[in-house]
């Protein structure tokens, strides 16, 4: 199971649609601080960390240092959202993120990459048409059979 640690004020707009997250059994930690940032980081050890470059507490540039410095805490995958101005910009380019996004964020971009980050594959849709005939008996007479559904998972089918 993967885990990933959000600031507060981001769940919202981030759960709103990711449906990937509960299809994906994804374990979601939340943080108002950068400092509960680096204490839960520390005993869950997560996957990814997405939160806002002006969390409450320590700043993020001394945050991230922490975190890249430590053996045990490095292996995790960083986005941070910060507005659109060259200061902003180049704080982030000291914390060393993996990627950053600027305010306003686009939901459908910082979603692909927090898939890409979680190693979560994205889901496509794929319609069709397929008919499949399948001969069987039960206890000796002729049964019908079809294909309900198919998946990654496997194949689906009912008898009639």
């Amino acid at each position: 199971m993967k885990k990933m640690l959000l600031a507060h004020s981001l769940k919202k707009p981030i759960m709103e649609k990711s449906s990937f997250l509960e299809r994906a059994g994804v374990s979601i930690f939340t943080v108002a601080t950068n400092d509960d940032l680096l204490k839960v980081h520390k005993q869950e050890k997560v996957d990814l960390i997405v939160t806002k470059l002006d969390l409450p507490g320590m700043k993020s540039e001394e945050l991230f240092s922490l975190i890249r410095e430590s053996p045990e805490l490095r292996e995790v995958s960083t986005i941070l959202i910060c507005k659109d101005t060259l200061a902003h910009r180049e704080r982030v380019r000291h914390c060393n993120a993996n990627a950053f996004f600027t305010m306003p964020v686009k939901p459908v971009l910082l979603h692909l990459q927090m898939q890409q980050f979680l190693n979560i594959a994205p889901r496509k849709y794929y319609r069709a048409a397929l008919a499949i005939a399948i001969s069987g008996k039960f206890r000796n007479r002729p049964l019908p059979f079809r294909t309900e559904n198919i998946s990654a998972s496997g194949l689906l089918i009912r008898a009639a």
